[in-house]
């Protein structure tokens, strides 16, 4: 392949803060030296990068929706009456019969009393950007690797277990000549989350990142092996300033959770489903009057968000809060953290950076939206026309909405002034 095999890193929670113990990825890696990367919706990023559409068209957001009716913890309801066990080993065992009998992951949030499970589930079409099978609306990268017969290696969940240092292992896995490596570095986000953007833990592990990315270069350099490496991250990190209990408010509210409504809440959103247009109204003026730390998504918020056509199951109404805070307790954390990311607007923002690849001079800011076209494109596989963003690799012929520079937050603006 003209170039050399295309190398991929993601780098899962890499913060554009983080470029300052970075020198290779900020200075020295070439034309592509590191810059912030745009992430244009509030979740749903692996969506983005493995197919390039929005949430609202990949159906990729969470990783849990209400679905009562075909939901495969349904089973459980029958149980409802009765104080289910609600330990960890119960939990797993219920995981692992479901998988099992399913084929599909089943994660349960460990914050969900077992008497409320039955009426959730993990979405299908979040297995289709994860496992790779499955039903989707959108064909995913793998998808058009397999039918363009381009040689691949992928090292990511759910097929591996991440070996220490992957980024050091990519010089042997090169000698097998793939056309395409793809590896999924996973430690700055659980680190971010724990330690805070600002530690020196984050810092001490994204020299370390960052040496490993320059010993790469400089090791297939030295053994002539012509390469080509794109790395970027898919969100950043805010460091977490304060803590709001919803909960304890929700519970408070004189419509009644089981019966009117049902909610979920995560690090940093509140959604809820309506059991009719009047609790719907009851619920949105209530949100409004009590969860002042909680904005209320509009349509228009949806649409410029990319969550236009997000299918119902993922929540009636989504409340969320600003960034820097965290809502706690919510149906994943009992504790706090140092750092979260999934804000709607705010400062951090991803990073992005490359070597060895033809990009015209870019001097307008690159989105998420804009890694999937450009990896076809650098694979020799027209990226399709009608995609939000595009590829780094064409002349910038004019911006779509999805690369435009412009954010969540500002496309929200744009929205609002029209």
């Amino acid at each position: 392949m003209s170039g050399g095999p295309l190398i991929h890193l993601l780098l899962d929670g890499f913060d554009a803060s983080y470029l300052r113990h970075a020198p290779f990825l900020a200075e020295g890696i070439g034309e592509g030296a590191g810059r912030p990367l745009e992430i244009p919706s509030l979740f749903g990023a692996r969506g983005m990068v493995f197919s390039g559409t929005y949430p609202g068209t990949n159906q990729v957001f969470t990783d849990l929706w209400r679905d009562p009716h075909h939901s495969r913890l349904r089973f459980l309801r029958r149980f409802s009456a009765y104080r289910l066990p609600d330990t960890a080993w119960a939990r797993t065992g219920i995981r692992a019969m479901v998988r099992l009998l399913s084929r599909y992951p089943c994660p349960m949030p460990e914050n969900i009393p077992a008497q409320r499970l039955w009426r959730f589930d993990h979405p299908v079409t979040s297995g289709r950007l994860t496992a790779f099978k499955g039903p989707g609306p959108v064909p995913s990268l793998i998808d058009h690797l397999r039918w363009n017969g381009i040689r691949f290696h992928y090292e990511g969940p759910p097929f591996s277990r991440f070996p220490q240092r992957p980024i050091q292992r990519l010089t042997r896995l090169l000698k097998a000549h793939p056309d395409y490596v793809f590896v999924h570095i996973p430690e700055p986000d659980p680190t971010g989350h724990e330690h805070g953007p600002d530690s020196t833990v984050i810092a001490r592990l994204v020299r370390e990142i960052d040496g490993e990315t320059a010993a790469l270069c400089r090791d297939l350099e030295g053994l002539g092996i012509k390469f080509r490496l794109l790395v970027h991250s898919d969100h950043g990190m805010a460091r977490v300033r304060k803590c709001i209990d919803l909960k304890t408010r929700i519970l408070k509210w004189p419509l009644i959770p089981g019966r009117d409504f049902d909610f979920f809440l995560d690090s940093t959103m509140a959604r809820f489903w309506v059991r009719n247009e009047e609790v719907g109204r009851m619920l949105t003026d209530l949100i409004k009057e009590d969860s002042f730390e909680a904005r209320l998504l509009t349509p228009e918020d949806r649409e410029a968000g990319g969550l236009g056509g997000l299918d119902a199951r993922f929540g009636d109404l989504i409340a969320v809060v600003e960034e820097g805070t965290l809502i706690l307790p919510n149906d994943y954390q009992r504790q706090p953290v140092r750092g979260m990311h999934g804000y709607l607007d705010g400062s951090s923002k991803g990073v992005v950076a490359w070597k060895g690849l033809e990009i015209p001079n870019e001097d307008r800011s690159i989105s998420l939206l804009d890694m999937f076209p450009t990896v076809l494109d650098g694979l020799g596989i027209s990226p399709d026309a009608n995609l939000p963003g595009r590829s780094l690799l064409q002349p910038n012929r004019g911006m779509s909405e999805g690369s435009s520079g412009l954010g969540m937050r500002g496309r929200m603006m744009k929205h609002a002034e029209n």
